[in-house]
């Protein structure tokens, strides 16, 4: 069994994410400024975010989930490439109960390079329910 989170997430210490929204035009799924409580857990957020997620499908793949996610995206890629924020990363989290193939195709980061993004994948194994 195997759970996959895809999003990509915006962080500036400088912008906040009604900047980020009035410079990009478009709402994220998700946002948070500095100071708040990261939600479930005890940790305080170090800067401000701006994250868009995928919508995921049973068995797709986090790659696929990752196209799909940039192709939404796509029209607005020059403006998150320029909006100045401190990282801008496409996010996979995984979570499963054996190791899965991690791949990534060229045009996928060919993709992620017209954002600006870098990548970062965690992986947890582990027995059970991952429903958020």
């Amino acid at each position: 069994m195997q759970k996959t989170h895809v999003s990509l997430r915006l962080t500036s210490d400088n912008k906040s994410p009604e900047q980020l929204f009035a410079e990009l035009g478009v709402p994220a799924e998700k946002s948070w400024r500095k100071g708040d409580r990261r939600e479930k857990t005890a940790l305080i957020e170090q800067e401000n975010g701006y994250e868009f997620r995928a919508d995921p499908l049973e068995g797709m793949s986090f790659e696929d989930q990752a196209d799909v996610l940039l192709r939404r995206l796509d029209p607005i890629a020059e403006k998150i490439r320029g909006l100045g924020c401190d990282h801008v990363q496409l996010t996979c989290v995984v979570y499963a109960s054996r190791v899965p193939a991690i791949h990534f195709s060229r045009s996928a980061l060919e993709k992620m390079s017209r954002f600006g993004a870098s990548l970062d994948v965690d992986l947890y194994l582990a027995e059970g329910n991952w429903d958020e």
